[in-house]
């Protein structure tokens, strides 16, 4: 077996059997779909900020500031949700639209791109850079699509102000660059405390990803499904990826990108989708089918940029 393919399966496949253990556990009763469903939660509200926060508190803020990188992520991010529009337009029922959008554009770039670029670089201040250009585009854009109604101009003003303000993943960004950029240390004891309640964020993510995991929803809505997760897993990432290399993008950022494009839908989005009262099918149906699928596309494409000499 050639180091290519073994360094690649050495990044994605720790991932993927993580995300099988809490299969396995849900299986053997040991992890209840609510408690999956809670966990989900904690991680993304407590730990995954954590994690975030300690990445870039421990970084030299000017050393890992890159504007270019992150206005880069934007664009990309603009033109993912562009192009999965106007291709959600040849869904007839149009209450469906917003979700498969949003289903479309939205990886899990706090849990995944975290674990991917830890296991790969012992780093993941690109992943950090990353989630500052898409994280909050992520939540304003998925707001406004999933609240296309009529009379729901005022709701959606609100729900826009709230998921900004309240997201627990951009105030883990906003602060670590705060604190490194005014060089803010924290006590002994708080700093360890705080590492060690970020380093949960992988394991019990993972795991909570793979006990959410429901194989008899994924025939609901099938086109749709297969048809958002081809876009996640396999189109976007063949599109910007190529950009990026252009761009001269290299390494941990490249990583970081193709995280973004063509990583697993989050969670986050189906629990948004069910928020603004949406049916949720989906949203439920692609987070699933791309996190069983999201350790092979990704250990192609790892595998593909490690063989130019990209990674």
């Amino acid at each position: 077996m050639s180091t290519e393919i073994v360094a690649s399966l050495n990044i994605t496949m720790p991932v993927f059997f993580m995300m099988m253990l809490g299969v396995l556990f849900r299986r053997l009763g040991w992890m209840t779909e609510n408690f999956a469903r809670e966990l989900n939660r904690f991680v993304f509200q407590i730990p995954l900020p954590a994690s975030v926060f300690m990445q870039l508190y421990r970084a030299d803020f000017l050393s890992v500031w890159d504007l270019p990188f992150v206005l880069f992520c934007l664009l990309v991010t603009v033109a993912q949700i562009l192009i999965a529009v106007v291709l959600s337009l040849l869904i007839r029922k149009r209450e469906l639209r917003g979700e498969f959008v949003q289903a479309s554009y939205r990886s899990s770039t706090a849990l995944l791109g975290l674990t991917y670029l830890q296991q790969a670089y012992n780093s993941a201040s690109a992943s950090a850079l990353m989630m500052v250009g898409c994280v909050p585009l992520y939540n304003v854009a998925a707001v406004i699509l999933l609240n296309q109604q009529e009379g729901k101009g005022r709701a959606v003003r609100a729900s826009l102000i709230k998921s900004i303000l309240l997201n627990p993943i951009i105030w883990g960004i906003l602060l670590g660059f705060v604190f490194t950029y005014l060089h803010i240390r924290l006590p002994g004891i708080a700093e360890k405390t705080v590492s060690n309640v970020g380093a949960l964020a992988s394991p019990a993510g993972l795991m909570a990803m793979g006990a959410s995991i429901d194989f008899r929803k994924l025939g609901s809505r099938a086109k749709e499904i297969l048809a958002a997760s081809g876009l996640k897993l396999v189109i976007f990432p063949a599109l910007f990826l190529p950009l990026a290399v252009r761009m001269g993008y290299r390494g941990e950022k490249l990583m970081a990108i193709l995280i973004m494009t063509g990583s697993a839908t989050t969670v986050a989005g189906y629990v948004m989708a069910k928020q603004q009262g949406c049916e949720g099918e989906v949203s439920a149906g692609t987070v699933m089918l791309t996190t069983l699928l999201t350790s092979v596309t990704l250990t192609i494409f790892i595998f593909i940029m490690k063989h130019l000499s990209l990674l």
